[in-house]
């Protein structure tokens, strides 16, 4: 039976055989001699070449960049694994370990001491600030996720593209070579998503490697044109798609925004990163057409229109009224200190702006000054009036 353990420790591990004179990475190795293989191959990932028999086999298995951004170990190999002091982390360089300085690493993972995965077993991080819980983001453009022992040397590295591990990302089978897209089975054998292989199975809008005749319209009445297409998720994707939606930029203003759900979310309100939408007017106001743009530094991860997203076509927000965009990262996925700015249905003009994770003082004054809700003493009040201090 596979064991699973859910935990957020620190991770050091032996990938077995190498040639007779290659140095194993064990408790004597303090030299930091095991090294990349140096080649990026087809499952986009890098690992050590250090597997003997009777050894640990410690690789990342899977993960995903969506909702509690999961990572999980498994253990491939025929003896328990040592993972005291290990590190899990995204702030590798592909194939540069060497520039690696775990000190400057503020959310890196670390194993705590004591903890062990079996032979066959799995061993889940969820993402949060509660212990056993990794703090950094997966990102969903695409980034290198390593594992490093505990003398800092290499222990497998997997390099991902974007939007492959929206929903999972992992080995098939389990401990393999190979990666592909897979279902959520986080703590259990891997199975591969059968999203994209030419068959419209239950459950999905389409198919990538089918061809279709459906139009924006199709999808929504609020779409007079543009162009649709399918996700790698088996979705119709209308980000491409025009609209008439209207954006009642003089009545709409962005009032607070979460990162990190669990540090600014409510029990039974929030799930995931969540914004909220205040309408400072005495009457209805269109959402649809507005768009939420977000960036880190002068770099722009996203530009989406709620319209363009399933649920949001036809968004209308109550006079005096609250909007809550909760766990939908279609629309909003950001990272920490990202800008979030809410626009006008140009797609441009800036109606107003806050950092992640921050809430105006007052509701709707967005020249009225902010206060950090994720911090002691303000509250995040997702759906409710702002209770900065």
């Amino acid at each position: 039976m596979k064991n699973t353990l859910f935990i957020a420790l620190s991770v050091c591990l032996l990938l077995g055989a190498c040639d007779d004179d290659s140095s194993s990475n064990n408790t004597n190795n303090t030299n930091n001699t095991n090294n990349l293989n140096n080649t990026n191959n087809l499952n986009n990932t890098n690992n050590v070449n250090n597997t003997t028999s009777g050894t640990p086999l410690v690789l990342i298995n899977e993960f995903s960049s969506a909702d509690d951004d999961a990572v999980e170990l498994y253990n491939a190999g025929t003896a328990a694994a040592d993972l005291s002091g290990w590190i899990l982390t995204d702030d590798v360089l592909e194939g540069d370990v060497t520039s690696y300085d775990p000190d400057a690493d503020e959310e890196k993972f670390v194993f705590a001491e004591g903890t062990t995965l079996e032979p066959g077993a799995f061993l889940v991080i969820l993402k949060g600030e509660e212990e056993g819980q990794h703090l950094f983001g997966i990102a969903s453009e695409g980034e290198p996720l390593t594992l490093l022992d505990a003398s800092v040397a290499l222990v497998d590295q997997v390099t991902f593209g974007e939007d492959q591990a929206v929903i999972s990302w992992c080995r098939i089978p389990d401990g393999g070579e190979t990666f592909t897209s897979c279902l959520r089975t986080f703590g259990e054998a891997n199975e591969a998503n059968p999203c994209g292989n030419g068959v419209l199975d239950d459950g999905e809008e389409c198919d990538p490697q089918l061809d279709f005749t459906d139009t924006c319209a199709d999808v929504s009445d609020v779409f007079n044109g543009g162009t649709l297409s399918c996700s790698s998720t088996c979705t119709w994707e209308t980000s491409a798609c025009t609209t008439s939606a209207v954006c009642d930029a003089e009545a709409l203003v962005l009032n607070e925004v979460c990162h990190k759900n669990d540090t600014c979310g409510v029990a039974g309100i929030t799930t995931g990163d969540w914004l909220e939408i205040y309408n400072t007017s005495d009457a209805t106001a269109s959402l649809s057409g507005c768009y939420i743009r977000v960036s880190d530094g002068d770099t722009v991860e996203a530009t989406v229109q709620f319209a363009s997203v399933g649920g949001f076509e036809n968004i209308m927000v109550a006079p005096h009224g609250y909007f809550l965009v909760n766990d939908t990262p279609t629309l909003f996925d950001a990272g920490n200190d990202h800008t979030v700015e809410l626009l006008t249905e140009d797609a441009s003009t800036v109606i107003n702006a806050l950092i992640t994770s921050e809430a105006l003082s007052t509701d709707g004054d967005a020249s009225g000054g902010t206060c950090t809700i994720d911090a002691t003493g303000d509250i995040p009040t997702p759906g409710a009036a702002n209770q900065c201090q």
